[in-house]
């Protein structure tokens, strides 16, 4: 075996042992027909791994496009592999990269298949030069210092075993075991970023800085250190889904944007945060209690008194319970409270209502912009979102809380789950408050 061919296998099956794959397990592998992806086929065939051979069509070379997935498909079957075929319209790409719309499509396809399969990982065939241009093209788009650490072999759930392989130990490769392989014309024009870098670009790195690529590849292990000096500040100013906000403001406002897009990241799974979020998550410290910054569909960044806070938008749905009398005689459940009606008072830190007061049936519901009460001890009425700011129920807690209705709408009680330590759970309406004359309460609790 030649030396290539053995550092390749050697390599290849160190990175693949990093799965630890247990019995009868099953891979996904992404299959282009190029000499890269057609080596990674052969090598998990010598090494019998039980794969999904996925081949993405996008067309865009007419009969060539073709001529690759009977390639794959061929050598597939040969080898003992099912193989699955999927076309895509390139068409659907119009007025966006096409390598950037290819690349999540490719990916979402491979996620699903490997859901549905119950895979272990997903494999594909990127090698170390695949590595040097996707550092240099990040640095070129001004990417912070963590995203100098490029791709990496293992991440929970792509496995690129080849990443410390260069093109041409693949090739020889192929040579030495007769492996075909497709050549995709459109490679050799520059007409992406990626082809760009290596047609014209990495020709004169080559003649004027020798020895360039090592030095790129460097910056990967800058950017762990980066990213391990991150995680421990966010470490000691973070916790689940919020930010301390005084200590983040000390310091500059680099490092202070890194930290927090950081954090978003590792918190939501959102992949990339817009230019225009960075630039409005540097206004942070000037906003307004509760203002907040939408990060997409399903994640806000709120801004507190103390505390910037991650709301999963998604995860919240609107409460709505109609209560009998009856119920709440025997106990009724909203976690966490419980509400009741009982003769005498079991707590001093409950929320206490003088039932004959209660018009029935009641509704606990979230509270609604516009809503109105008549605080304890208040003359006239005040909006539940003053009350609460008066209150200072952090922003989280605020939008959560809850109102005690009767059949007109007439607001009892408002209620929520935090400070608890100070046993102060909400407050009730004047209307309702209890006397030397009260026989029954209907109370709530935690």
């Amino acid at each position: 075996m030649n030396k290539s061919e053995l550092r390749l296998v050697e390599s290849s099956t160190l990175n693949i042992e990093k799965l630890k794959l247990s019995p009868h397990s099953k891979v996904i592998v992404g299959v282009s027909g190029g000499s890269d992806s057609m080596a990674l086929l052969y090598v998990l065939h010598r090494l019998q791994i039980d794969a999904l051979v996925v081949h993405i069509n996008y067309g865009k070379r007419g009969l060539e496009s073709g001529k690759d997935q009977e390639l794959v498909e061929g050598l597939a079957f040969e080898w003992g592999f099912e193989c699955i075929s999927i076309s895509l319209d390139s068409n659907d790409a119009q007025n966006t990269n096409f390598q950037s719309w290819a690349r999540v499509e490719r990916y979402r396809i491979f996620r699903e298949l490997k859901e549905v399969n119950n895979a272990e990982a997903i494999l594909v065939a990127h090698h170390r030069d695949d590595q040097v241009e996707t550092i240099l093209q990040k640095l070129f788009r001004g990417s912070g210092v963590i995203a100098w650490q490029g791709m990496k072999v293992w991440d929970g759930e792509i496995l690129r075993p080849f990443l410390e392989i260069t093109k041409i130990e693949i090739l020889d490769y192929c040579a030495q075991n007769s492996i075909p392989f497709r050549v995709d014309q459109s490679n050799l024009t520059s007409d992406y970023a990626r082809n760009f870098l290596r047609n014209s670009f990495e020709p004169y790195l080559n003649k004027f800085f020798p020895g360039w690529e090592q030095n790129v590849l460097a910056l990967a292990d800058k950017g762990m250190v980066a990213e391990q000096a991150i995680q421990s500040i966010l470490n000691e100013i973070a916790g689940k889904g919020s930010i301390e906000l005084e200590p983040l403001l000390n310091y500059p406002k680099e490092l202070r944007i890194t930290l927090l897009k950081s954090y978003i990241e590792s918190y939501t799974g959102i992949t990339s945060l817009t230019k225009g979020q960075l630039l409005e998550l540097n206004k942070l410290s000037k906003l307004e209690s509760g203002k907040h910054i939408k990060l997409n569909s399903s994640y806000t960044l709120v801004k507190d008194r103390t505390l910037l806070i991650i709301k999963n938008n998604s995860s919240e749905s609107l409460v709505s319970y109609q209560l009998s009398k009856k119920e709440c005689v025997e106990g009724v459940f909203i976690k966490p409270f419980k509400l009741t009606i009982e003769n005498q008072v079991n707590s001093e830190f409950a929320l206490r209502m003088d039932n004959a007061q209660v018009n029935w049936p009641v509704t606990v519901r979230t509270w609604q912009d516009g809503d109105r009460f008549q605080p304890l001890g208040m003359i006239g009425s005040q909006k539940v979102s003053k009350h609460l700011m008066n209150l200072k129920v952090p922003t989280a807690t605020k939008e959560k809380a809850l109102v005690l209705c009767a059949p007109d709408g007439t607001i009892y009680a408002t209620f929520f789950t935090d400070n608890i330590a100070s046993h102060r759970i909400g407050t009730i309406s004047d209307i309702v408050k209890c006397t030397e004359q009260t026989k029954e309460y209907l109370t709530i609790n935690i």
